[in-house]
This record gives C-alpha cells, sequence and structure tokens, in this order.
C-alpha cells in the first residue's frame, strides 16, 4: 500500500466507525482516565480508534485524557471516562475490565449521542489522472 493510500485510510477511519456520534449540545467535556499500572485494553482501544471519531465529530467538544499513577490511584483517583454537562452535573462511565464496544455503547447512552448519518460522513479518494 502507498503511502497516500496509507493516509486515506487513516482519515476515512477517523471520520467513519462505530465512534462517529454527534453528542447533544448540553455535553460539555469528556474526561478518559487511564491507568499507568495495569493497562485495560478495553480502555485503551477505545482510546486510540473511538475518542478520535468523537473529537472528528465534535470539534468544539473538550476532550482530555489523563494518565493516573499506581499512587494517584491508591489515593482514590477513578479509572473511567466521565461526561460534563452545562448544568454542572457529569455522569462517569466504567472502563475497567470493559471492552471498547461496551465502553462506547456506555458513553453513548450516558450522553445521549446519535449516529451520525452515513451520507454526512465524509470519504476521501485517491484523485485520478482524469481529475487534474
Amino acid at each position: 500500500m502507498s503511502g497516500l493510500n496509507r493516509q486515506l485510510a487513516r482519515l476515512n477511519s477517523i471520520a467513519k466507525g462505530a465512534g462517529s456520534v454527534r453528542v447533544p449540545t448540553n455535553v460539555t467535556g469528556l474526561s478518559l482516565r487511564l491507568s499507568t499500572r495495569r493497562p485495560a485494553k478495553g480502555a485503551k482501544s477505545f482510546w486510540r480508534e473511538n475518542l478520535p471519531q468523537v473529537q472528528f465529530h465534535n470539534p468544539s467538544l473538550p476532550i482530555t485524557v489523563k494518565k493516573v499513577t499506581a499512587e494517584q490511584e491508591a489515593a482514590g483517583e477513578k479509572i473511567s471516562l466521565s461526561i460534563s454537562f452545562e448544568d454542572g452535573t457529569s455522569k462517569s462511565v466504567e472502563t475497567t475490565e470493559r471492552t471498547s464496544e461496551q465502553i462506547l455503547e456506555d458513553f453513548v447512552a450516558a450522553s445521549g449521542a446519535s449516529q451520525v448519518p452515513e451520507n454526512e460522513i465524509p470519504v476521501l479518494k485517491r484523485p485520478s489522472f482524469h481529475d487534474l
């Protein structure tokens, strides 16, 4: 696969996928906390695969990712995904021992997000010589 094809495939994977959701306007931020002591595969996959898709379709949504050390975890800092709302409340989605699909499903349910329609998802294609 050429370099251009790889770049197009990566960009298309960010625009299209399970994390292609739009959050309601009352969601003001997301905060994902990952453990450095025992990295959970589900949370790490959610961070690498789904979170870029959520950010792509919600460009004004502030998203923070924090790696929590063993000391911080022992002091009571939770490993989770927190959703902040404009009324000052927040909801927490458990990420420990969960798959990325389960985390995404819980995030969509807790935030009220909706899937982006297929016809609104941009798809990048390699230009042909006839297009130039």
